[in-house]
């Protein structure tokens, strides 16, 4: 509900706007003249290479926004541009554009970091206006294998202060290929607040730890999906400042929910739900003429019931309300097979109603073989709704419509949640009472066995239905769970009360062009910048471990590893570390560098260059195909091939991985390769190319020893060989 309406608010206030005037005083084409000309002498360019230009204007709510392009043939730059001539937006061709999507056998980044991350701060120092400022992240994962550009993004700070302001650059060679930035300009309006402050840090910290909430339940963990246990998690609370010259602390989304009624406009009624009448076709015991595939097919849909038979069971449901509605369309979908080689088959019977003027529809999901109802749902005009039960009343009636529908189940269901429509205006209120019960055990909520239900306002029935249930779930003991209290501290300590610039809706009062223009086309409120005290954290937090107090901490981007617990004294550690930075390698704490290098070995390897790393020994039969299949279609194994358990040679591996680099057809072509291994009159014929290439690559010195074994440590050397080719 709180997202919904701050949407609304959002297009209320930038919405439907008229543009700005343009300036009478100054021509259009003067204009692009002046713009254009702020525009080169700010970014030093020099155009006079370019055969073509053109200036468009887009005259936005607030603000004049310029595109300018020069080009010559496939060479262009395109910068967009306030009226002032600051820069929001920058292109430029590059030799890189026009990138083949297929597969290549990728490299190493190019390019000096150092440089890249030079050349974006010259640029952001010579685009950012007086009192503003940027940071470049630090960020490892913004370099990836094939890449030879940078991105950097962050804030733009205001008086050295972070505000609702970011931005975007991209750096290739130590040339920008692309920026963009939100500007002042149609983002707030009033101008930015004095960094000055009355209020300290504790003093708003103390007042923004208050509106922290915290509910203790059931969770499910990933190392034991099958056990819940109890952790403190994060209610979805509302956004709040400290404001940073009286210490009141606002509730920022309590403004945008008054604000979004406000604007809002009541809808008239909700899209129908659209089903496909059903293809129904007369069964036949006559197989003749269909592929075994096709009978399989067939007898998945043995035992389903009639459309008819169905359409019945739902009916004697009376918590329904179907009296009235006739049956439109009914349609049976198969799902997947199951480990017996049984597909369920669910079948939708879809209800309407018509009015004078509205059409009402229920649509009602069945399992086609037992009539075991899945879910409900419903269309029907908002501007025709009849409230007639109180949400007191819909709630008891979805109560009892639970102890008749899943009695079992309902002994430990309770109501979880639900959403208050007293607040709105009797036009706008949906013509439903929406209620979540959860499963209550050892008197704690365990949420993901749930039931959702709507209740129709104007009669009682079932608006809505649907549910997800887990028989097979054990719960932890709920000893020794550590105070909320405890917890609310703990969560306290992940963030800081942080000054800076927050966009606040304010009351406009006509005292500014901006302001003013805005009242003369209906709008009363609009952004300004507030200076004020928010949280904020480094990292994500999702809850709060209910034993230990300690609160719980997700990586937002999976970093790669970089190292694994058994190098030391490897030769191969170097390499090893070096593609674990980059993602390749393996899922696991150890490498195992000498261990015998099996096919499987290899092609988890390759697959990561592209793909996840895998645990070698911890893999399921379709991953597996997925892999071998990436591998055929890269060349590193022909079809037919496959051998995971078989050892390879020094040789295999070097064929596998010349193959895959692309450099196959090459190798195999005779009487054109030198070869300086010291043992190359022993080499066969069909492998020379092979050894010759391998060696110009840098993945051989010395001996080629084809026939001798290898392991996973020289795998990865040869690897990392092949990603510093240029």
């Amino acid at each position: 509900m709180k997202k919904l309406l701050s949407l609304l608010l959002a297009a209320a206030l930038l919405g439907a706007l008229g543009a700005p005037a343009m300036a009478a005083e100054e021509s259009a084409d003067a204009q692009l003249a002046r713009v254009t000309q702020a525009v080169k002498q700010t970014l030093g360019l020099d155009t006079s290479a370019y055969e073509n230009f053109q200036g468009d204007c887009d005259e936005e709510e607030l603000a004049r926004v310029w595109s300018l392009r020069w080009s010559s043939g496939d060479r262009y730059i395109s910068v967009q541009a306030l009226d002032d001539g600051a820069i929001t937006g920058f292109y430029q061709s590059d030799d890189e554009d026009s990138a083949y999507w297929g597969w290549e056998f990728p490299t190493f980044p190019k390019g000096d970091a150092s440089a890249d991350r030079a050349a974006a701060e010259a640029f952001l120092a010579k685009i950012l206006r007086d009192g503003e400022s940027a940071v470049l992240d630090d960020f490892e994962e913004t370099e990836r294998l094939n890449s030879s550009s940078r991105s950097y993004s962050g804030d733009v700070l205001l008086n050295g202060l972070p505000s609702p302001l970011s931005y975007n650059i991209n750096v290739r060679n130590g040339r920008i290929v692309r920026f963009w930035r939100t500007a002042p300009e149609g983002t707030f309006i009033g101008g930015i607040p004095s960094p000055e402050t009355s209020v300290a840090q504790y003093q708003a910290a103390e007042k923004l730890k208050e509106t922290l909430e915290l509910r203790l339940e059931y969770v499910k963990t990933e190392d034991e999906p099958a056990q819940a246990i109890l952790r403190y998690v994060p209610e979805n609370g509302d956004q709040y400042y400290v404001d940073g010259i009286t210490g009141e602390l606002v509730n920022l989304t309590k403004m945008a929910e008054d604000l979004a009624r406000k604007y809002a406009n009541t809808a008239g009624g909700v899209a129908q739900d659209t089903a496909s009448p059903a293809m129904a076709a007369e069964s036949s015991t006559d197989n003749g003429g269909f592929s075994s595939a096709e009978q399989s097919g067939i007898q998945q849909m043995e035992d389903v019931l009639s459309k008819e038979t169905l359409d019945k069971a739902v009916r004697a449901i009376q918590e329904f309300g179907l009296q009235g509605y006739a049956l439109a369309a009914a349609s049976y979908s198969t799902g997947e097979k199951d480990d017996t080689g049984k597909a369920e088959v669910l079948c939708t019977l879809r209800y309407q109603r018509s009015g004078e003027n509205a059409n009402w529809t229920r649509t009602v999901t069945v399992d086609a073989r037992s009539g075991e109802v899945r879910s409900v749902r419903s269309s029907a005009p908002w501007d025709e709704a009849e409230i007639v039960l109180t949400a007191e009343q819909a709630q008891a009636k979805a109560e009892a419509f639970l102890k008749s529908f899943c009695p079992e189940r309902a002994e430990s269901l309770e109501l979880y949640d639900t959403v208050d429509f007293a607040e709105l205006a009797e036009d706008e209120k949906p013509p439903y009472h929406t209620f979540l019960f959860a499963q209550k055990v050892n008197g704690y909520f365990f949420p993901d066995n749930l039931y959702q239900i709507f209740i129709d306002a104007a009669d009682g029935s079932i608006y809505r239905l649907s549910y997800e249930w887990d028989d097979e779930i054990s719960f932890g003991s709920a000893e020794g769970v550590v105070s909320e209290q405890a917890a609310i501290d703990a969560w306290m300590g992940t963030y800081e009360a942080t000054l800076g610039y927050s966009l606040v809706p304010q009351e406009l009062t006509g005292s500014d062009t901006a302001s003013k223009r805005l009242m003369e086309l209906g709008t009363t409120h609009y952004y300004g910048l507030k200076l004020g005290y928010t949280l904020q954290r480094d990292g994500y937090f999702y809850g709060v471990d209910a034993k230990s107090g300690e609160p719980l901490e997700q990586e937002l981007y999976s970093k790669s590893r970089e190292t694994y617990n058994d190098l030391d004294g490897s030769s191969a550690k170097e390499a090893v570390e070096r593609l674990a930075l980059y993602g390749v390698g393996y899922e696991c704490e150890s490498f195992r560098p000498g261990k015998s290098l099996t096919q499987w070995d290899l092609a988890c390897l390759l697959y990561s260059l592209d793909n996840a790393r895998l645990d070698p020994d911890n893999v399921d039969q379709r991953t597996k195909d997925d892999v071998y299949s990436a591998m055929y279609r890269i060349g590193a194994l022909e079809r037919g091939e496959r051998n995971e358990n078989a050892v390879l040679t020094r040789g295999q591996l070097v064929k596998s991985l010349i193959n895959a680099a692309g450099f196959g057809n090459a190798a195999q072509l005779s009487g054109i390769f030198t070869c300086s291994c010291t043992d190359k009159d022993s080499i066969p014929a069909e492998d020379l190319g092979y050894a010759a290439i391998a060696q110009a690559l840098g993945l051989l010195e010395g001996t080629y020893a084809g026939t001798r074994g290898t392991n996973r440590g020289e795998a990865a050397v040869m690897i990392c060989k092949l990603l510093e080719r240029k």
